[in-house]
């Protein structure tokens, strides 16, 4: 459901070692504000109807009904140069439609 690469993995593990408190990332639909939808990861706790995924020993939340309508979601991680980096989360996500209840 979830697929993440390694160097994905890697990075994600990094920032991770740097939050304190209890969390895991979060997988959300980021929606207003933008001309389309897209996928956004955040450190949070899981949400009350998230389901709880781990790949790669990372330990993912993301919201059942997202889940159906997005999966499969693949993560990964680019570095274009030293000042350009970051991940892309790639989906099935319909571009319109979805509105969390």
């Amino acid at each position: 459901m979830i697929e993440v690469t390694e160097k994905a993995a890697e990075k994600i593990k990094e920032y991770l070692q740097s939050q304190a408190g209890p969390g895991n990332i979060r997988i959300l639909l980021q929606d207003k504000g933008s001309k389309r939808p897209f996928l956004r990861m955040f450190f949070a706790e899981p949400g009350e109807v998230d389901t709880i995924i781990t790949e790669q020993g990372i330990t993912f939340s993301i919201d059942r009904e997202l889940l159906e309508i997005a999966k499969p979601i693949r993560i990964e991680y680019a570095e274009i140069d030293e000042d350009q980096a970051g991940f892309q989360i790639t989906s099935r996500l319909p571009m319109v439609g979805f509105r969390r209840r």
